[in-house]
């Protein structure tokens, strides 16, 4: 068995991964079902494999960037009795679920491999960047043995969160999917209502890059007013910034433009009010979101 590594998908993200890796100096199979997608990965220095198995059999660790996790559990539970896992570590960096997640890493142990369970957060362009981050948890032995492999795929940004296969899945829900998801759309609502207002796209920009700094500061306030489990301010109360929004909704909505974001924030506004915290902190919206999540006991 080679200590290189292997690829198994080689779409955007699964290509920028692969190269990247072979730009580190590591020996590198791919597959794809689509063989002609790893031609430029062959000029790289890549190895392209036949088949999907022969990529697994060939190397002590790989990666799979396809285009689900649901898929991937499907692959192991059609893999070939023959292919071993033993001494190998799977680490899937595809889109999925809690529970794909917790599915595949029944089916890797049971071949006799360590399973890694991965988020990436950034674009292709961003692997092998200061701006990569991507996220990892599951079997600390299989960390151990793929970290430095798996290092050069984000150099500042490598996270191991631990052995709960399900903290990457959930936290690409919770900064992925609403933190970043929702703050581009919001920043893209409001700059189409200022550019309808004559207002250039570049100021827009710059004066959003400076709010970054604002919104750092607010979530470390918010956060620390979460854990003290208080929300008493003295500053901008929940009910204050729901007038603001209004204003802010009806410019928009004035326009002829739909204000999606904002309408949203409305409703979690209404929804805090009523549970009693209009003269709360801002971050008494955590509050009331929680009271209405199922979360599992720690």
């Amino acid at each position: 068995m080679d200590a290189g590594i292997a690829v198994i998908g080689a779409g955007l993200m699964g290509s920028a991964l692969a190269t990247q890796l072979c730009r580190s100096g590591q020996r590198v199979t791919v597959w794809n079902r689509t063989p002609g997608r790893c031609d430029q990965l062959a000029r790289e220095g890549a190895t392209v494999a036949d088949t999907a198995a022969g990529a697994i059999s060939s190397t002590a660790a790989v990666i799979f960037c396809i285009s689900s996790s649901a898929d991937v559990a499907k692959f192991f539970e059609t893999l070939p009795e023959d292919v071993s896992l033993d001494e190998r570590c799977v680490v899937n960096l595809s889109t999925g679920s809690v529970e794909d997640a917790e599915r595949i890493g029944e089916l890797v142990a049971a071949r006799g491999g360590t399973y890694l369970d991965g988020t990436i957060l950034v674009y292709p362009v961003d692997i092998g960047t200061p701006n990569g981050l991507i996220q990892y948890a599951g079997s600390a032995s299989g960390w151990k043995r793929v970290a430095d492999s798996l290092q050069p795929l984000a150099p500042d940004g490598t996270l191991y969160l631990g052995e709960r296969l399900d903290l990457p899945a959930v936290l690409d829900v919770a900064l992925t999917g609403t933190t970043l998801g929702t703050g581009l759309t919001a920043f893209f609502e409001g700059a189409a209502y200022a550019t309808s207002q004559g207002v250039d796209l570049e100021l827009v920009a710059q004066g959003a890059i400076r709010t970054l700094g604002v919104l750092q500061n607010e979530i470390r306030k918010s956060i620390d007013e979460i854990k003290a489990g208080t929300y008493e301010t003295d500053q901008a109360t929940l009910d204050v910034w729901r007038h603001g929004i209004v204003a802010y909704r009806d410019a928009i909505a004035a326009q002829g433009q739909p204000a999606f974001v904002l309408n949203g924030v409305l409703a979690a506004l209404d929804d805090a009010k009523e549970k009693g915290y209009a003269e709360s902190a801002y971050a008494s919206q955590y509050a009331t979101f929680q009271s209405h999540a199922s979360a599992k006991t720690a």
